[in-house]
């Protein structure tokens, strides 16, 4: 049986009260459900690149010298170096002029809609020819064992394809918008399941200005990798004068890309503990306002204020806690329901959890917290039973 004095003396008591305090807290699942909306254009091209783990792209024009291309010729070649494969690819635009502007070295992109709008992306190499590209699909095995992909042909992830609102058969080429660097149109020849917005294609229009490097296609990914980027360090040393195009380096290009998005979430969840804070606290502050009498009676009956202090702390703490966990749980159905429903439609997904989003969402809970134990306690320290 519980005392009147333990904490959970007053839930069990005012169940509906604590109910709604409850259900007011839980709140900041909107906080969390924000955090992973701004976040998830850093996770979906984190996603996109992720396939950049299992090769490097060396660009070799107006890079390096003869001297040097030989050298790095015969690097790749040796069997233990850890690379197991280089394929001549395309990594940059030609040269052209578009409305009196000049693009020398520009990234061939196909661009994929964001969950907030803003166009992500990333440049993927082309092959020159089919052969190539059956090499390359034999280690990263995107597509069934023996596919051609023949001259002029695309390939991309299924969530990509609907992303772009393109069907099997469909003729890309560039629009100078979402599709950008092509030397000729290209029809999309099949799909492939992957997390991230990738794609790849055939083109033997272009000549080489790049080297990719494989991994070696061992039955172990993990050795595989690990030797793989223990050669790219060894070729990065070797060659300071190339530019290599490897995960890291792309890696480290979405973390400065979306930088800013990650001090806006920040902002909006300090914006939204702060709304939230105030009116929790002007419901506490009416429920606390009608135990002036019980906390008066306490120190009239010998209860120290710190005792009294640690009851309303305890209480606070029960009823966010509770709500902190019904929050999370609306926000995890709330994501469910959007990716099961609404966003597969349009080729998106929310993630179910980012360090953002977590960190955001704790931001606001200890900011309700903190405010609601000061204006309790002061309040506390007023009452005393001189007043009734």
């Amino acid at each position: 049986m519980l005392r009147p004095f333990d904490a959970r003396y007053y839930i069990s008591k005012n169940r509906l009260r604590t109910i709604v305090l409850i259900i007011l807290i839980s709140m900041i699942a909107i906080c969390y459900v924000g955090g992973l909306y701004i976040a998830s254009p850093f996770y979906e091209e984190l996603n996109t690149i992720d396939v950049y783990k299992n090769f490097a792209v060396v660009i070799l024009k107006k890079y390096g010298s003869v001297r040097e291309y030989t050298e790095l010729s015969a690097f790749v070649a040796d069997k233990t170096s850890g690379i197991g494969q280089h394929i001549p690819v395309r990594y940059y635009t030609e040269a052209e002029n578009i409305s009196s502007a000049q693009f020398y070295i520009t990234n061939q992109y196909m661009f994929f809609k964001t969950l907030i709008g803003v166009p992500g992306g990333a440049p993927m190499p082309v092959f020159l020819n089919p052969e190539d590209f059956a090499t390359f699909n034999d280690l990263i095995k995107l597509m069934p064992e023996g596919t051609i992909l023949d001259d002029g042909k695309l390939v991309m992830s299924e969530i990509f394809r609907i992303n772009m609102n393109l069907e099997i058969g469909d003729i890309v080429e560039n629009d100078y918008e979402m599709v950008v660097g092509f030397n000729q149109s290209c029809e999309l020849a099949d799909t492939y399941i992957a997390k991230g917005y990738t794609y790849f294609r055939v083109d033997s229009t272009y000549t080489a200005d790049s080297v990719m490097l494989l991994r070696e296609n061992i039955y172990d990914t993990a050795v595989s990798i690990d030797n793989f980027n223990r050669a790219l360090k060894q070729v990065k040393e070797r060659f300071p004068s190339f530019q290599i195009i490897d995960y890291q380096q792309r890696k480290e290009i979405v973390y400065e890309k979306f930088s800013a998005f990650r001090t806006i979430l920040f902002i909006i969840s300090l914006v939204v503990a702060l709304v939230l804070a105030v009116t929790i606290n002007a419901i506490f502050a009416g429920e606390y306002e009608k135990r002036k009498f019980e906390f008066s009676l306490y120190k009239a009956i010998g209860f120290s204020l710190r005792e009294i202090t640690v009851k309303v702390i305890k209480e606070i703490f029960m009823i966010q806690s509770m709500g902190v966990m019904l929050g999370i749980l609306l926000a995890l159905i709330t994501v469910f329901c959007l990716n099961r429903f609404v966003l597969p439609n349009q080729g998106l997904k929310l993630a179910y959890y980012s360090i953002e989003a977590v960190i955001g969402t704790l931001l606001c809970a200890m900011i309700i917290l903190i405010t609601l134990i000061s204006v309790q306690i002061i309040r506390v320290k007023k009452c005393d039973v001189t007043n009734f």
